[in-house]
């Protein structure tokens, strides 16, 4: 069993297999952070949809002949609308989609990369359980914490990714995965901030097993048919 140390002990010396005292534990900070992260960025894009909403109900209620030609509008592809209006957005839109599609040889590289990044992850956290669920952080002497960054940033730009890609904005961001990363991601740079370390949550990066199938298909080891196969067997 780990021995415990306070706070005023660890910033004397940081003993790394020392568990942090109780009444000096932030493990709540770390969920916060989530926390806010998730219920900020839902609050944001329910009120942008809203906004969204109310500017073209005013516009059709100035307008009303353009009732038919938003309806019109609203039946066309996504790919459609994006040709017809060329903005910056619709750009990088468009660049981000091409780099997280399977369709693509540069999307396909990247799915297979994010998935093996974060097996490897799921192996520097079982290095990490070792030590007690909250110890202290000597960026000084550990080293651990420098592949967390940089696995985790890495996370962070395959987020920003998808999520930019994301045709319905709402939906990706209640996806499974994506809950997986908003509570993932940012305890890694939490810790920094509090030189304190908390194991947690990290390993619901395990999470991304679910994509083991679809891996496999991009790269050729595993085809369609017998996924389909072996789904209609069970």
């Amino acid at each position: 069993m780990s021995k415990t140390c306070t706070r005023a002990e660890l910033s004397v010396k940081c003993d790394e297999d020392c568990l942090v005292a109780k009444e000096d534990r932030k493990w709540w900070y770390f969920l916060a952070t989530s926390a806010a992260i998730f219920f900020g960025g839902l609050l944001i894009i329910l009120a942008s949809r809203l906004i969204i909403k109310i500017c073209n109900s005013k516009r059709t209620r100035l307008n009303p002949s353009r009732k038919d030609a938003n309806k019109q509008r609203a039946i066309r592809p996504p790919v459609s609308e994006g040709i017809s209006k060329r903005g910056i957005y619709v750009k990088l839109k468009d660049q981000a989609g091409t780099l997280i599609t399977a369709q693509t040889f540069k999307g396909r590289c990247l799915v297979v990369l994010s998935f093996l990044l974060s097996m490897f992850y799921i192996i520097l956290y079982a290095v990490e359980a070792n030590y007690p669920v909250e110890h202290c952080l000597d960026m000084a002497i550990q080293r651990l914490w420098i592949f967390d960054i940089a696995f985790n940033l890495f996370f962070l730009v395959h987020f920003l990714l998808r999520f930019l890609a994301a045709n319905d904005k709402l939906m990706f961001w209640l996806e499974t995965l994506s809950l997986v990363d908003i509570l993932t991601i940012p305890q890694v740079f939490v810790q920094v901030v509090l030189r304190q370390n908390w194991l947690g949550l990290r390993f619901l990066r395990a999470m991304h097993f679910i994509r083991l199938a679809d891996i496999l298909q991009y790269l050729g080891i595993i085809h369609s048919r017998y996924c389909n196969v072996f789904i209609t067997e069970k």
